[in-house]
């Protein structure tokens, strides 16, 4: 049997199980560029699918 290739080893280990396209970490940007987000100091805010939680 033939190893998994890695963009499917990836989306096997994320909470969420497929790869993130552009439009959703242009998302996350726009919001940590936004005044909505103007007390978030300091922070780490991965934008992953969960690859870091897992």
């Amino acid at each position: 049997m033939p190893a998994p290739s890695p963009s499917r080893t990836a989306k096997m280990r994320v909470a969420i199980p497929r790869l993130a396209v552009a439009e959703e970490l242009a998302a996350s940007i726009t919001f940590l560029l936004s005044e909505d987000a103007v007390n978030i100091n300091g922070a780490i805010l991965p934008s992953d699918g969960g690859w870091s939680a897992a």
